[in-house]
């Protein structure tokens, strides 16, 4: 017996390395090009078009300018995507040299409006060079040329399941211009013809094994100005980039969600500090006062809330009730504390202060570290700590307060937004999850905050509820968390009080799983550090995946198989798509099974979890407890009993193998879910 125990393991662990050496890890990176003599990347059309549906897809995007021509090793990209504001640049030659290198290295092209550069500053044609990129592609363009006549010209769906994303027809004015498909490497989804002329079938938009082309991006996105400016899309940019990039069936790191419920934080910029109340109450008081008698001592959420360093000193404040309100607020157990920086930087390029400080001139380090340290040595408890840095003012700093932050590990957000309601339509209004500054990322906010919704604090100060609309408009298809983002003064108002307490009503009738700010801002480095593959055709493994919380298959119905699984808590099927939660570890692995789980999982919950260990009948470990929420349990056989602190809990009436949960103060409690 032993003998052939041996040699069971042995052949075991031959299989495991062989299935190991196997397993090819997914290319995860894009490269956008842009032309910086037209525009920063936060202006780019990837940035604000294109980066949010990648993102989505779970690609990270990198930004190269064109007017460097040491372009970086085509390899370690899944592909490029190019998307100009113009189609000049002199450095044509050396584009085109590197996009034939994407190619012969196995990585797609994605060209979204036409071929990219097209001629020179002096008006010189790049005929040869864009002529060899496109057979290369699968595209060769005829002699017919350009025409805008919308008299002659017919346009043709050929994909139908494609379109029809934002708008029924974007080309208000539809253009002609006569590319023809070649070979079998490209499929066209969109067509278009001429009347005048014979023989003039010509493709617009083309997806296949070398990427993706559209010839015009005004054939398949319209640009409008009413009510505010905006970007409607014909063509469903997340169909089109998964099948260009073939990312379908790709693990995606999601942000959204974590233990099967959607995610939701909140964080709070430390303006208005000082401020005293307009209209509530009979007599003016501290607006932080209100702030924390009203809304933080009502809603256990927990919420990370932040201070102008300045303004805590005996010279900013003024008076010493504002510092000793925000201290009030600091020692609530579900806030944790951030820095809203030194002085309130307004344009960090250009050195410009909120606050003029006598004998202080602009300093990244102290507006970023240092005002972490002092915030802690004036505001906080003993015990509480401090990691998180809200931006100030334009929100977008420069590489070196990035670099003071990560040099000690300190987390950092806002800049960024979203709002997709009546006015602001479309998904153009919803931000990626960061931006790239010089070799740091900084994390965006995924939600506006009041001022965006008021004039910028001067009017209809209870305007901050239409807010909901952008939760309620990106809850299916799942684009972003719920982030309730404000001001502190924001209750110096009567209608600015009444619109935070009817959010923060919704929300606590709502299935969230509730982080702090920095919680989410890790959980954003976990996209961003994760490696992804595939083991075998039905398992997948993912590993440095940090606070990341979940991944997500889309157009999964397949279920999570348990017991083959590792490193993982449960799943649950949301819009069509599987969003498995993930436990802390180096290296979760994934196995599908086309029935439910023969083991015990986590289905959802709206409180973090750790510490846990799964068995084929047992969830155990510990649970986060701050606002009351509730706890499932799915899988396997036989009704769950569930304990809390060693105490029984009865389940929830109508809710299969979900239980309460109780009220906290931040403590973790231990959980055990057991099969009978």
């Amino acid at each position: 017996m032993n003998k052939y125990k041996y040699w069971f393991w042995a052949v075991l662990c031959m299989v495991s390395i062989i299935f190991s050496a196997g397993a090819a890890e997914d290319k995860r990176s894009v490269l956008a090009l842009f032309n910086f003599k037209s525009g920063a990347i936060n202006e780019t059309n990837v940035h604000v078009l294109l980066e949010m549906p990648l993102n989505r897809l779970g690609m990270v995007v990198d930004y190269h300018d064109i007017n460097d021509t040491s372009y970086p090793d085509p390899a370690g990209y899944r592909g490029v995507v190019v998307w100009f504001a113009d189609n000049v640049s002199d450095y044509g030659k050396e584009y085109y040299a590197f996009l034939h290198r994407v190619l012969d290295s196995g990585g797609r092209i994605v060209l979204m409006n036409g071929p990219g550069i097209e001629q020179t500053v002096s008006d010189e044609p790049y005929n040869e060079d864009i002529s060899g990129l496109l057979k290369r592609l699968g595209i060769v363009e005829g002699g017919l040329g350009f025409s805008n006549n919308p008299f002659t010209i017919k346009v043709e769906k050929l994909q139908q399941a494609a379109f029809g994303f934002e708008i029924a027809e974007a080309a208000e004015s539809p253009v002609y211009r006569d590319y023809r498909i070649t070979g079998d490497s490209l499929e066209a989804w969109m067509g278009v013809t001429r009347s005048d002329v014979a023989d003039s079938q010509a493709v617009v938009v083309a997806v296949g094994s070398t990427g993706g082309f559209i010839s015009d991006a005004g054939m398949v996105l319209r640009y409008i100005d009413d009510p505010v400016w905006g970007v409607l899309w014909d063509l469903n940019p997340f169909v089109f980039l998964s099948k260009a990039l073939a990312v379908e069936t790709l693990l995606k790191p999601d942000v959204t969600t974590a233990n099967g419920n959607r995610v939701a934080f909140i964080h709070v910029d430390g303006d208005g500090s000082s401020n005293m109340t307009q209209d509530v109450g009979a007599t003016p008081q501290p607006s932080t006062k209100v702030l924390r008698e009203k809304v933080l001592e009502r809603y256990p959420f927990p919420a990370s809330i932040s201070a102008i360093a300045y303004l805590l000193t005996p010279e900013g404040a003024g008076n010493p009730v504002f510092v000793d309100e925000f201290k009030k607020i600091m020692a609530l157990p579900q806030i944790q504390a951030a820095s809203h920086t030194y002085s309130h930087p307004m344009i960090w390029s250009s050195h410009i202060l909120g606050y003029k400080i006598p004998g202080y001139t602009f300093d990244p380090s102290m507006e970023t570290v240092g005002s972490i340290e002092m915030i802690k040595e004036l505001a906080l408890p003993p015990g509480k700590e401090i990691d998180l840095l809200l931006w100030s003012g334009d929100c977008q700093p420069m590489e070196g307060a990035l670099a003071a932050l990560d040099s000690v590990g300190f987390q950092n957000l806002n800049g960024g937004n979203a709002r997709v309601d009546a006015l602001y339509q479309g998904i153009c209004h919803i931000s990626s999850l960061s931006i790239k500054v010089g070799a740091f990322r900084q994390c965006y906010a995924m939600a506006g905050n009041e001022y965006l919704y008021t004039n910028s604090w001067t009017e209809n100060y209870g305007g901050f509820v239409q807010v909901l609309d952008t939760f309620k408009n990106t809850e299916k298809p799942r684009y972003i968390p719920v982030n309730v983002y404000y001001h502190l003064y924001v209750t110096e108002r009567q209608a600015g009080l009444k619109a935070l307490t009817t959010i923060y009503d919704w929300c606590a009738k709502q299935d969230f799983c509730w982080l702090h700010a920095d919680e989410y801002t890790r959980s954003v480095q976990g996209f961003f550090s994760a490696r992804t593959g595939k083991l075998t055709t039905d398992a997948y493994y993912i590993e440095d995946y940090s606070g990341l919380h979940t991944v997500r298959l889309d157009a999964e119905s397949r279920s999570v198989d348990m017991l083959k699984s590792s490193n993982i808590l449960g799943y649950t099927h949301f819009d069509g798509d599987l969003y498995i939660a993930l436990a802390a570890g180096e290296r979760a692995e994934i196995y599908l099974t086309s029935a439910e789980s023969p083991a015990i999982y986590l289905k959802n919950s709206t409180a973090l979890v750790r510490n846990t260990q799964v068995t084929a009948k047992s969830v155990k470990g510990e649970v986060r407890l701050y606002n009351p929420g509730f706890i499932a349990f799915a899988g396997g056989e036989g009704h769950v009993e569930f304990k809390l602190d060693g105490h029984k809990i009865e389940p929830l009436k109508n809710a299969d193998g979900a239980f309460p949960l109780p009220q906290g103060t931040g403590e973790w409690q231990v959980f055990e879910a057991q099969q009978r």
